[in-house]
């Protein structure tokens, strides 16, 4: 496989994201808040994982991430990897297995951090990326909401333990560790052999499977209401996703706060008026349907 796109200085923590022109202006986001709480004396280099990008978004990333002298940007390209291939469940898209390619591409790094683009980092993500267990193939955190429905689906997806579920948006992976015990293309094999609601994160569950590290739920909090909410270290946009309403929410606030710091924060403002407007054109559709459905209801009881 392929490992072009390595650095040889292991004192550099890279942090790795994907996204196709969709999500590159909330990546952005995500980006910001890992610059400004990052340690300064750290080195730090950011790889995106895509297939086709924008020149302009690219252009405006380089320029929001000049400001910190100690990070840098790299993009990958791994359309090769993932030719002709079409996941089972169509809600996601192929851009969500890219993270599986990680540990393949990324050898000459001995840990490799990887952060979902819908996530605000509001410490230093490098005391996440340190003090991992040599022998475990992930770092993670257990997703409790997940958890909550899981345990009857546990068994047909291959978990012996349901209870040992983690997210997938937040992680550390242990390169050599991770070659060594699983094959990049038996991953592949497995999405398409298998009804995998959660795609790449169920397939992560499956391979690494009693190999992994679970760090404190601070982070990754997917949750307003659960108690890591009160003290977060990563937010976790999982559901409430803050570029789909403009309004400040308690949770959405974070992100918003460090929107308006980049190049992107018209574009997103933008995004998220024309999905508010869907959202409500689509309420209103849903009821006025309702309303001649309730109306046609009582006229035709009426008759009768």
């Amino acid at each position: 496989m392929d490992n072009k796109y390595t650095h040889t200085f292991q004192n550099i923590i890279p942090i790795v994201f994907a996204t196709d022109d969709n999500y590159f202006p909330y990546m952005a986001v995500s980006i910001q808040s890992v610059m400004e709480n990052a340690d300064p004396e750290q080195t730090f280099k950011i790889y995106v994982l895509c297939q086709n990008l924008s020149e302009n978004y690219r252009q405006l990333l380089q320029k929001q991430i000049e400001a910190y002298r100690n990070f840098s940007i790299e993009y990958v390209d791994v359309s090769k990897h993932f030719e002709n291939l079409s996941i089972r469940n169509l809600r996601y898209t192929v851009n969500s297995l890219f993270r599986l390619i990680i540990p393949y591409i990324f050898t000459t790094y001995k840990h490799v951090t990887w952060l979902d683009v819908d996530t605000i980092c509001l410490t230093n993500i490098a005391d996440f990326y340190h003090n991992t267990d040599e022998g475990s193939m992930l770092k993670c955190v257990k997703d409790i909401g997940v958890l909550a429905v899981i345990r009857s689906h546990a068994k047909k997806v291959g978990l012996s333990n349901y209870q040992k579920y983690f997210s997938a948006g937040v992680l550390v992976f242990n390169t050599e560790l991770f070659r060594n015990n699983v094959k990049f293309e038996d991953m592949m094999l497995l999405e398409g052999q298998r009804d995998l609601p959660f795609a790449d994160q169920e397939i992560l569950n499956i391979v690494c499977e009693n190999k992994v590290q679970y760090a404190s739920m601070d982070w990754n909090v997917m949750c307003g209401k659960c108690e890591a909410y009160k003290n977060p270290k990563i937010i976790h946009y999982v559901w409430d996703k803050p570029w789909k309403s403009f309004f400040k929410t308690k949770r959405g606030k974070y992100f918003w706060n460090y929107a308006k710091k980049t190049p992107f924060y018209d574009i997103v403002v933008q995004q998220s008026k024309k999905k508010n407007l869907k959202d409500v054109v689509t309420l209103m559709k849903f009821l006025v349907v309702t309303f001649f459905a309730k109306l046609l209801r009582k006229n035709i009881e009426s008759d009768n």
